[in-house]
């Protein structure tokens, strides 16, 4: 009796006709699967047969033979598990060639042959939102939470969609859900982000404090840093751009903002000797000039401002630090002589 059974071999899942005499022959070129169609005991299995043989084009990146193979899969009676895994592989070759619309069907074909596949339904949902159906997505993590509440990416996923809508209260809630089935340190990030945006800096805080516990990252201090600014807390602020320069000695901004709070506290030494640093170190020297100018402005060592501003004046990359250096020297111009 002709049966089949599938292998990993190297990179393909194989399964090839049993041969004469009862062994079973595992091969993963794609001639052996076309010699299988032509078996005379192959006929009930073809549509297996056609599955692994979209799988072989997919795999090696044909994909309009996978297409042609899946769907030939399809004519024939498949179990539900293989059916569903032609569908999520057209929903997938579909979506790289951007055709939208049939993606969209191809999963949701999908769909119901596995009503409980996670991951189809993710798929689907990204599909809606490659189609900007954004509403479809959210219903659809939606249904997927409900029938497996512990999703995390299900979960993560449409705290992401209400995030990217602006809806960052909505967002908090399935964030912390997420965090909850798994605490991964994206989440406590992104929970941050949308504390801040609704205005509550100290669960911003608080919770990216726990993702830097678990790992001191650059942009974890900075951000850190920037909102215990918003905060007024100017010593845990310096605390954590000192941890950021420490953490990556060749990023200019950390300089940078270390050495703008020094300045606000009149600590102008420090603070030159940090945007001198800096001006090492950038990729954008016209703010690193512009700071200069500004600590030397701040201690009336005009002569200096005004080479360092001219020099943020003429290397500026933005439109608007370039106005704002033009602005200071013409108001440096015209200070009086005993002044200058």
């Amino acid at each position: 009796m002709l049966f089949f059974r599938s292998i990993i071999l190297g990179a393909f899942i194989v399964i090839i006709p049993a041969a004469a005499g009862g062994g079973i022959l595992h091969a993963s070129g794609l001639e052996q699967y076309l010699q299988a169609l032509s078996s005379p005991t192959a006929s009930v299995q073809k549509g297996e047969i056609y599955l692994h043989i979209g799988e072989w084009y997919q795999n090696n990146n044909d994909n309009r033979k996978a297409i042609d193979a899946f769907l030939e899969s399809l004519k024939y009676k498949l179990k539900p598990e293989q059916a569903s895994a032609s569908q999520r592989a057209l929903g997938d070759l579909y979506l790289v060639e951007k055709q939208y619309e049939a993606s969209i069907n191809a999963y949701r074909q999908a769909k119901e042959f596995l009503p409980k596949d996670e991951q189809v339904r993710l798929r689907l949902a990204c599909a809606y939102e490659q189609s900007e159906l954004t509403e479809q997505a959210i219903q659809e993590y939606a249904e997927l939470i409900r029938i497996l509440p512990g999703s995390f990416e299900g979960h993560f996923r449409l705290a992401f969609r209400y995030e990217t809508q602006g809806l960052h209260g909505k967002a908090l809630d399935s964030y912390r859900k997420a965090l909850l089935i798994d605490p991964r340190d994206k989440v406590y990030v992104h929970i941050s982000r949308c504390a801040e945006k609704t205005g509550n800096i100290d669960l911003a805080i608080a919770t990216l404090r726990d993702a830097a516990a678990k790992e001191q990252r650059y942009d974890y201090c900075m951000k850190l840093g920037q909102l215990h600014l918003q905060k007024q807390n100017q010593s845990e602020a310096e605390e954590m751009f000192s941890k950021a320069v420490k953490i990556s000695p060749e990023e200019a901004e950390a300089y940078l903002s270390l050495g703008i709070l020094y300045m606000e506290q009149e600590k102008f030494k420090p603070a030159e000797q940090l945007f001198a640093i800096a001006l090492e170190k950038a990729r954008d020297k016209g703010l690193a000039h512009f700071y200069l100018g500004t600590v030397y402005f701040r201690q009336a060592l005009y002569e200096k401002a005004q080479k360092e501003v001219a020099q943020a004046a003429a290397l500026a990359k933005s439109e608007a630090l370039r106005a704002y250096a033009r602005r200071l020297l013409a108001y440096m111009n015209v200070l009086p002589a005993g002044k200058k």
